[in-house]
């Protein structure tokens, strides 16, 4: 298997491998993957295409008509519905108002029959049915009184007071002073002698009523909103909304 001139070691690794090569199993040959061109290719593809044109085929005939359903489609199809249902009746000679007037007339025998029933259940049935028609009646004729939701205008630290509600609570842009004296709208002047501790004035330009608070004017108007919520948790507010409305009639 070698030459002569071949060294001892390099022979028998040689025929080493040599015997390997011959005796061991071969490995069984791969499968042929298709190239993308071949007509296996193009046969896979055009088997996957037309399951999936099947499928869009299916969802067309199947769901189309649902999303076409409308109003009046559905309409048409109870109109069709129970007039099918009358034909078939008189067909058969109206069994289904026969059965409806049985049914009627038993009720009318039941409620037309005499029943005794002792005193005391009649006299307690008429005076919870008094009472209930009293309570009724009370309800309806009782007059409707304001709400918290009125109550807009009011006196707070000798100035005259007016706001609207954002939601539950008062709008803080909307409360504006007024003057007590003549009623004119007052508007606010800084009057702070240092600038550490902030005053301001609401001051009525027509007759000169004046009156001085701390903070600035956003602290007065949120002074205001605070007194406001604590009227109505307290239910002040429905005498100084009598009050005001009273003044001004």
């Amino acid at each position: 298997m070698c030459g002569a001139g071949t060294p001892p070691n390099r022979r028998l690794e040689t025929d080493g491998r040599v015997w390997v090569a011959r005796h061991m199993p071969r490995a069984p040959p791969k499968a042929a993957v298709p190239s993308p061109r071949s007509g296996a290719a193009r046969l896979h593809r055009g088997r996957s295409s037309t399951a999936k044109s099947l499928g869009r085929i299916l969802a067309y005939v199947l769901y189309k008509p649902m999303k076409l359903a409308t109003k009046r489609q559905l309409a048409v199809g109870l109109v069709v519905t129970i007039g099918g249902g009358l034909a078939v009746e008189f067909l058969k000679g109206f069994p289904v108002l026969g059965w409806i007037g049985n049914a009627l007339g038993r009720l009318a025998n039941w409620l037309g029959s005499p029943v005794t029933i002792q005193r005391w259940v009649l006299i307690s049935f008429w005076i919870m049915l008094i009472l209930f028609v009293g309570a009724i009646v009370r309800r309806f004729r009782r007059p409707a009184g304001p709400t918290w939701l009125a109550y807009q205008t009011d006196h707070f630290l000798d100035v005259t007071w007016r706001w609207q509600y954002f939601g539950n609570s008062v709008a803080e842009g909307t409360v504006v002073p007024y003057c007590p004296k003549c009623l004119c709208q007052m508007v606010f002047v800084n009057a702070s002698t240092y600038t550490a501790v902030p005053r301001t004035a609401v001051t009525c330009d027509e007759c000169g009523y004046s009156r001085q608070f701390e903070g600035y004017p956003n602290d007065i108007r949120n002074r205001i909103g605070r007194l406001v919520e604590r009227s109505i948790n307290t239910g002040t507010w429905l005498k100084a909304h009598a009050q005001i409305d009273g003044d001004a009639a």
